[in-house]
């Protein structure tokens, strides 16, 4: 479990799955698809009854984000190679 910061100062617990799907939107907005893939992925994999999996699900069908998912077809526009460290930045 994560903790966050809210603005007063006081920190609240996030939950690995969510911490996971916020991380994979945030990292889209940087164009870093690869990360996002693999944010995504383990989610469905790891919590699959979770609320976010299907979310995740959905944006695992996003073009730039699936594609980035087959390393056959990897290109430069998945915004380079994700580690797992990636995850929990």
């Amino acid at each position: 479990m994560q903790l966050e910061k809210t603005g007063c100062g006081t920190e609240v617990s996030q939950q690995p799955d969510q911490a996971l799907f916020e991380r994979a939107v945030s990292v889209v907005e940087e164009s870093r698809f690869d990360v996002a893939h693999m944010a995504l992925q383990t989610l469905v994999n790891t919590y699959p009854n979770s609320e976010y999996a299907d979310k995740a699900k959905l944006l695992l069908k996003d073009p730039r984000i699936a594609e980035c998912g087959e390393s056959e077809n990897f290109s430069s526009r998945c915004g380079g190679t994700a580690h797992s460290s990636e995850l929990s930045q």
